[in-house]
C-alpha cells in the first residue's frame, strides 16, 4: 500500500510544478462549477412554485409572450372552463412610486395585480391585516427585504400608511417572503389592479388590452384543451395556454439559449486548457523522474505498482485543485453575480446537483491523471535509464499537440472578445432608423399625470433656445411596449395573426425622433385626428398597396383607420430580430415620456437646467429621471452582448493565466532539459541574446501554428453569430492580427523570463559534475 505520506513528499520535492499544477487545473475546475450553477440557475426558474407545471400564462397569439389581454377575460375563463382553478390579472409593467414614510422617502417600482396573483404564485404571505391581501383599492403589499428597508423591521410595516409619490395614501395590509431571483415575476411592491384603473385611466373592456393572464389548472392541459376550444368558438376569442417552466428561457429567446450554449462552450475551452496544462506539466515532471523509475522497474517493480503510484499523486494534485477550485469560485461568484444579474450560490444545488456535479470533476480529473501515468509506464526501462524518454517521439508530439491546441483555444477566445466589444461600439454609433443622438427622454414618477399635463411641459421646454422639439410617447425611445393581432385589411388571410406594434405618440414625432418620411405626411397638430395612424416600410409591404400619397382605410378591431404617412423602418426591442410590423397612433393622451431633441451636446447643461426648471413649475412635487436615449439604447439593446463581452473578458483572463502557467511550466522543463547545452555553448561563447533566441524560437513557432489553426474556426463562428444582428459591423482584420500578437506578446512574456535565468546562468553550475 503506497504511503499518502510518501506521495505526498514527493510532490512537495516538486513544489514549483505542484503549484502551477494545482493553480491552472484550479483555474479550470473553477470556471466548470460557476457554468454548473449558471445552468443549473436558468433552468430551474419558476420551478419553486408549488403546482407550477400547472401554472400557464394566456396568450392571444402563441407566438408572442408580450402580447396583453382585455380585463374581463380572467374572470371569464375561470367561470366557463371547469379545468380553469384560478385565473388572475397582472400588469405587464412596473412603475417607478416614490414612498414616504416616517423613516424618509424611497423610489421603489411597483406591479399591479389581482389579489389571486398570490394563490398562483407561491409567493407565500408571511404577515396579513385581514382575509384579504388586498381588503381596498390603497391597499398595499410589500417584501421581507422592503418591509425592513422602510421600516426597520417586519413586524413594524404591517398597518402602517405609506405616501405615495407624496398625495396617495396607501397602508400595508400584507408582508410577503422575498420572492426568489429564479421568478419570471419579481417584485417588491404590490398594489391591487383596481388602483392602477384609476390611477392610469384604463378601460375594462373587451376591447382594450392591457394584461398578461396567469391561469392554475385543475387537471391537466390535454384535459381542458376541449373546454378551451369550445369556449373560442363561443366568444369568437382564441386563445393558448403557455406552459410557466418554460417561460423565462422563451422570453429570453434563442439569445438567452445561446448564451447558455456559449457559457457552456467557453466553459470547455478553459476546462480543456487547464486539462492540457495538467497533462503536459505532469508529464514534464514525470520525465524528470526517469532515474527513479528506471531503476524500480529494474528492480522488479511492475509496470501497475509505478502507474497506481503516478496515478495517486495525479488524484492527489486533483483534490487540491478542486479545493483551489472551491476557494477561487467563491472569489468570483460576487462577480459573476453581478455580471449576469443572476444569485448564483453554492446553496442552490440539491444533494443531487452536488454529487453530480463532484461525479463530472471527480471523472475529468481520473482522465487527465490516466494519461501522463499511462504515457510514461508504457516505457521501456533501458529507455528510461538512458534517458531517451525527453526525446521520444510520442512524448514530444504530445507535449507540443497539447500546447498548440491550447494556444489555438487561447487565440479563440482573445478574438471571441476583442469582436464582441467591436459590435458593442458599432450599435452605439449606428443610426437605428432614428437619430438616437442629441437625444434624451423624461421619465416621470407619476406617468398619468404627466400625460395629463404634456402640453404644458412641452411649451415649457420649448422656452430653451437649446431646445429644437419635444414630443411625447408611450413607452421609452426604442421600446415599444404593446402588440396587437386586431389589424384588418382588404386581401388580407384572415386565417394568419400578424401582430402588430402600437407606438403612441404626440405632435412633433416625426421632428423628434428624425424618422425618414418615404410617403405621405406626419401628424398636425392644428389638425388632430385619432383615426389617423402612421406605418413603418414593413407593414406597407404587407398592404396591397405600393402608393400611400392617398390615404388608405385599414380596420383596427372594428374601427376604420387612415394611413397617413410611410416610414422607414426605426429600431425597437432589439437590434437583433427582423424588423416587424410598427403602427404609430396619435394619441397625446398617452404621452407619458416626453423626448427633447437638443441642438448639441455643448449645452447639455442647459438643457437638463431647463428640464428640471419646467418640471418643477409644472409638477411641484413630482420626482423624475432623465436619459440620454443612446445610453438607454445602448444599455436596453445590447446588455446580453455587454455581458457578454466582460463575460469573455473575464474568461479570457482566466484562459490567458491558464495557458501563461502552462508556458511556463514548459519553458521550465526545456530550459532544465538543455541546461548542459546552455553552458556548453556560454563556454564556447555564446551571447546571452543568442540563448534566447533559441530558447524561445520553439515558442514562437508554436504561437504561429496556433494562430493559423485558430483563423478560421474564429471567423466562421463570428460569422455565424453577426447573423443573430440586423445591424452589424464587419469582421475586420485587424482583431485576429491583434489577437494574435496578444498571444504571441504573453508567451514569450511568460518563458522570456525563464530562458533569461537560463541564458544568464554560470555555466559551470551547469557542467560542474560532467
Amino acid at each position: 500500500m503506497l504511503s499518502f505520506k510518501f506521495v505526498l513528499r514527493k510532490l512537495l520535492f516538486n513544489k514549483t510544478f505542484s503549484v502551477l499544477n494545482i493553480v491552472g487545473l484550479g483555474i479550470g475546475l473553477s470556471v466548470a462549477v460557476i457554468v454548473f450553477l449558471y445552468v443549473d440557475y436558468e433552468t430551474s426558474f419558476d420551478k419553486f412554485n408549488e403546482d407550477a407545471d400547472k401554472i400557464y400564462m394566456s396568450l392571444d397569439d402563441p407566438e408572442d409572450l408580450s402580447s396583453v389581454l382585455p380585463f374581463p377575460f380572467s374572470e371569464s375563463i375561470q367561470s366557463e372552463i371547469s379545468e380553469v382553478e384560478i385565473a388572475a390579472n397582472i400588469l405587464p409593467w412596473e412603475v417607478e412610486r416614490n414612498l414616504t414614510t416616517p423613516i424618509g422617502e424611497f423610489r421603489e417600482t411597483c406591479r399591479y395585480m389581482d389579489e389571486a396573483i398570490f394563490s398562483i404564485f407561491s409567493f407565500n404571505i408571511i404577515l396579513q391585516s385581514q382575509d384579504k391581501v388586498f381588503p381596498d383599492a390603497n391597499s398595499l403589499a410589500i417584501s421581507e427585504r422592503l418591509a425592513t428597508k422602510i421600516f426597520g423591521a417586519v413586524d413594524l410595516a404591517l398597518g402602517n400608511k405609506i405616501l405615495l409619490d407624496k398625495k396617495n395614501s396607501g397602508t400595508v395590509t400584507a408582508i410577503f417572503k422575498d420572492i426568489p431571483g429564479n421568478s419570471s415575476i419579481r417584485f417588491d411592491l404590490a398594489a391591487p389592479i383596481q388602483r392602477a384603473i384609476q390611477d392610469f385611466g384604463i378601460k375594462e373592456s373587451w376591447n382594450d388590452y392591457y394584461v398578461h393572464s396567469f391561469v392554475k389548472l385543475i387537471g391537466t392541459l390535454e384535459q381542458a384543451k376541449p373546454n378551451i376550444e369550445s369556449y373560442s368558438r363561443k366568444h369568437e376569442f382564441e386563445f393558448t395556454l403557455f406552459p410557466l417552466t418554460e417561460l423565462h428561457l422563451t422570453q429570453k429567446g434563442a439569445e438567452q439559449k445561446k448564451m447558455l450554449t456559449i457559457a457552456i462552450i467557453a466553459s470547455l475551452f478553459i476546462m480543456l486548457l487547464a486539462c492540457i496544462n495538467f497533462i503536459n506539466l505532469s508529464t514534464a515532471n514525470l520525465f524528470k523522474r526517469t532515474k527513479e523509475v528506471g531503476i524500480n522497474k529494474l528492480l522488479g517493480s511492475s509496470a501497475a505498482g509505478i502507474y497506481r503510484s503516478f496515478l495517486l499523486e495525479t488524484l492527489l494534485l486533483t483534490f487540491m485543485s478542486f479545493l483551489a477550485a472551491l476557494i477561487i469560485t467563491s472569489f468570483l461568484l460576487p462577480y459573476i453575480n453581478h455580471l449576469i444579474g443572476a444569485e448564483l450560490a453554492f446553496a442552490q444545488l440539491s444533494i443531487s446537483k452536488l454529487v453530480l456535479l463532484l461525479v463530472i470533476i471527480t471523472g475529468v480529473s481520473l482522465l487527465t491523471a490516466m494519461v501522463p501515468s499511462r504515457v510514461f509506464t508504457k516505457t521501456q526501462p533501458i529507455q528510461i535509464l538512458a534517458r531517451h524518454t525527453d526525446r521520444m517521439k510520442s512524448s514530444v508530439y504530445l507535449r507540443k499537440g497539447l500546447l498548440v491546441l491550447q494556444l489555438s483555444l487561447t487565440i479563440i477566445i482573445l478574438i471571441f472578445t476583442l469582436f464582441i466589444s467591436k459590435q458593442i461600439r458599432f450599435i452605439g454609433k449606428t443610426n437605428l432608423g432614428f437619430d438616437k443622438e442629441n437625444m434624451l427622454f423624461i421619465e416621470p414618477g407619476e406617468i398619468r399625470n404627466m400625460a395629463k399635463k404634456n402640453a404644458q411641459i412641452k411649451e415649457k421646454l420649448l422656452e430653451s433656445p437649446y431646445i429644437a422639439s419635444v414630443c411625447a410617447v408611450d413607452s421609452k425611445p426604442g421600446v415599444v411596449g404593446s402588440s396587437t393581432t386586431g389589424f384588418n385589411w382588404s386581401g388580407k388571410n384572415s386565417e394568419k395573426h400578424v401582430g402588430v406594434y402600437l407606438y403612441r405618440v404626440g405632435d412633433d414625432f416625426i421632428n423628434t425622433f428624425k424618422v425618414n418620411l418615404i410617403q405621405g405626411k406626419g401628424f398636425k397638430k392644428e389638425e388632430p385626428n385619432s383615426n389617423e395612424i402612421i406605418i413603418n416600410k414593413t407593414f406597407a409591404k404587407l398592404l396591397s398597396s405600393d402608393d400611400f400619397s392617398k390615404n388608405k382605410t385599414i380596420y383596427f378591431g372594428k374601427r376604420p383607420v387612415e394611413v397617413i404617412g410611410v416610414i422607414d423602418d426605426f429600431l425597437f426591442n432589439s437590434v437583433k430580430e427582423e424588423q416587424k410590423p410598427v403602427a404609430v397612433l396619435y394619441e397625446p393622451s398617452r404621452g407619458f415620456y416626453p423626448c427633447v431633441r437638443y441642438s448639441d451636446s455643448q449645452h447639455i447643461p442647459e438643457v437638463l437646467a431647463q428640464i428640471d426648471k419646467s418640471m418643477k413649475e409644472v409638477f411641484p412635487d413630482m420626482t423624475y429621471n432623465t436619459g440620454f436615449t443612446s445610453d438607454f439604447i445602448l444599455n436596453e439593446f445590447m446588455t446580453r452582448e455587454i455581458r457578454l463581452s466582460k463575460f469573455f473578458t473575464l474568461f479570457s483572463i482566466l484562459g490567458l493565466l491558464v495557458c501563461s502557467i502552462g508556458l511556463l511550466g514548459l519553458a521550465l522543463f526545456e530550459s532544465h532539459k538543455r541546461i548542459k547545452e546552455i553552458g556548453i555553448r556560454k563556454v564556447n561563447g555564446a551571447r546571452v541574446s543568442e540563448i534566447l533566441a533559441m530558447l524561445n524560437k520553439d515558442f514562437v513557432m508554436w504561437v504561429i501554428i496556433a494562430f493559423v489553426i485558430a483563423t478560421p474556426i474564429a471567423y466562421y463562428a463570428m460569422h455565424k453569430w453577426l447573423e443573430n444582428f440586423a445591424y452589424k459591423t464587419t469582421l475586420s482584420w485587424w482583431i485576429f492580427a491583434l489577437a494574435g500578437l496578444l498571444a504571441l506578446g504573453i508567451a514569450l512574456f511568460t518563458v522570456s523570463f525563464q530562458s533569461w535565468k537560463a541564458a544568464t546562468r554560470n555555466p559551470i553550475e551547469s557542467l560542474r559534475y560532467e
